[in-house]
Parts: C-alpha cells; sequence; structure tokens
C-alpha cells in the first residue's frame, strides 16, 4: 500500500517501520604449506638468518649513529 502512506493524515495509518540488523562476516583463511625438499628448507632457514642480521645491522648502526651524535654535541 504504498501509494496510501502518502495522503496526509489517513498515510499514518498505512506507514510502516522496518529494522533490519545487516552482519558483516570477515573470513581470513591460513593455509600451512609442508616442505619436504631439504633445499628449500635450507633457503627459508638462510632467509630468516639473512633477515635477522639485518635486523641487528641495522640496530648496531642506529647505535653508533646515536653515539657520533653525543660525541659530536660534546665537542
Amino acid at each position: 500500500m504504498p501509494l496510501l502512506r502518502r495522503i496526509p493524515l489517513i498515510g499514518y495509518l498505512f506507514k510502516g517501520v522496518q529494522n533490519t540488523n545487516d552482519y558483516i562476516e570477515t573470513v581470513i583463511y591460513i593455509t600451512a604449506y609442508g616442505h619436504d625438499n631439504k633445499m628449500d628448507k635450507g633457503f627459508m632457514i638462510d632467509e630468516t638468518l639473512d633477515f635477522y642480521q639485518m635486523q641487528q645491522d641495522a640496530k648496531e648502526r642506529e647505535k653508533a649513529e646515536r653515539q657520533r651524535r653525543r660525541e659530536d654535541r660534546n665537542n
């Protein structure tokens, strides 16, 4: 009865309210892969060690830079 609800005074009788609840679902897929090839395992270990070494080098460079700045301020 969409037309009746537009008529003044009478429209109030035909007016409706609709409540809806909308939900959004987030799905995350995590897939684990196994490696049977020893070469792949060695590569992954090498990559991890390289990343760790890069992190350590960056920390050492940052520490040396802070030390240099301290020395420059004191001189």
